[in-house]
């Protein structure tokens, strides 16, 4: 039993997620069409930008501004309506989930922009992001 006040010994300890060794990447489950991986982006030399929420959407406002090329990976569907209107590439899904990182093209992206705040999930794209493209620059 434990009392208000006092710390879980490591015997009480219990984990809270997924086990890992260093360099391991975890198994996140993200939704994927029914009919398989998203499509892969003809984009190359691209920024990819996880996440469009506050500070992601200030983000990419800049980089179309400056006629940068990127996409998008977001989970949110009415996120994702708005940018494909808007013409923004997106990429539907958890960036932390294998398949739906791949679609972005990380081996020819230029460079990763993390804006999620899930501190989890961003080291595992990070990891996902240097194991595809070793020379991608990281902003998180």
């Amino acid at each position: 039993e434990r009392r208000a006040g006092r710390a879980a010994s490591l015997d009480e300890a219990k984990p809270i997620g997924p086990a890992t060794k260093p360099g391991q990447l975890a198994s996140v489950t993200a939704p994927v069409k029914e009919d398989g991986p998203p499509p892969r982006t003809a984009l190359t030399g691209h920024s990819i930008l996880v996440g469009y929420g506050r500070v992601g959407s200030l983000v990419g406002a800049s980089l179309k501004k400056a006629a940068l090329p990127f996409l998008v990976i977001e989970d949110a569907d009415k996120t994702l309506a708005k940018l494909r209107d808007d013409g923004i590439e997106t990429v539907s899904g958890n960036a932390a989930n294998s398949e739906v990182f791949a679609a972005a093209n990380p081996e020819r992206a230029s460079r990763l922009i993390l804006a999620i705040p899930n501190a989890f999930e961003a080291g595992q794209v990070v990891l996902r992001a240097r194991a595809a493209n070793p020379k991608i620059n990281v902003i998180a």
